[in-house]
């Protein structure tokens, strides 16, 4: 543990300032990655998949009573949509209503998404700015007649190898979970597309049941 906080500290001193905002990114891409991971490893497994499943066919049935008390205790988006929408099930949804119903759970499932983004950007080019700031180091350093001057030519090459490293690392990091959760998101809107279609069917199934009885007396 010694070493490794001496590593770290060597680190941050040849790599200058912008290893700073360097090891910040990097915490915070970590943080990122760990909460969309939790959230994932909840939302897509066997259980949950089953579950809309059934919550998708008791929209279609109109079963909009126990839908409701199906997802009362649940969070995730999947229950909350379908909740949403069969509270509204005696009368007709529109497509319009189903789009909003799903633009409301979409900020849970794309999340941080920006984030990871702005870091797999952001990261090579502090690494670049680092790359700059050590090589006019080493310019600065070669225009010096003391007889450190090669000894601070190497620290600007040192600093700027070492940010350049770090920046790459940390996108190329942040790209594949970003990749991973990008596919994920797609999929669970979909998902959520696909229990918005079931509600309009059966509320239109409903609305078409209501609609279509006649007084027998009527007929001729």
């Amino acid at each position: 543990m010694e070493a490794l906080a001496s590593a770290i500290g060597h680190w941050f001193e040849v790599g200058g300032w912008v290893m700073v905002p360097l090891a910040l990114a990097s915490v915070i891409g970590l943080t990122v990655v760990i909460e969309r991971s939790l959230f994932w490893a909840r939302l897509t497994g066997t259980r949950t998949r089953e579950r809309t499943a059934k919550l998708a066919a008791k929209l279609r049935a109109r079963d909009f009573a126990g839908v409701v008390k199906t997802t009362a205790e649940r969070r995730d988006p999947f229950a909350r949509l379908a909740r949403e929408l069969a509270q509204e099930g005696e009368g007709p949804i529109g497509e319009a209503r189903s789009r909003e119903a799903i633009e409301a759970q979409r900020y849970a499932i794309e999340r941080f998404q920006g984030t990871l983004s702005i870091l797999i950007t952001a990261a090579p080019m502090l690494g670049i700015l680092g790359t700059v700031t050590g090589i006019i180091t080493s310019f600065a350093a070669i225009g010096e007649v003391e007889g450190g001057a090669p000894r601070l030519v190497a620290g600007g090459i040192a600093q700027a190898l070492y940010t350049t490293a770090f920046g790459l690392a940390i996108a190329v990091a942040a790209l594949f979970p970003y990749a991973i959760f990008k596919g994920l998101a797609d999929r669970a809107l979909t998902g959520l597309e696909l229990l918005a279609a079931s509600a309009i069917e059966g509320s239109a199934g409903s609305g078409a049941t209501s609609g279509g009885t006649r007084d027998p007396s009527s007929d001729g």
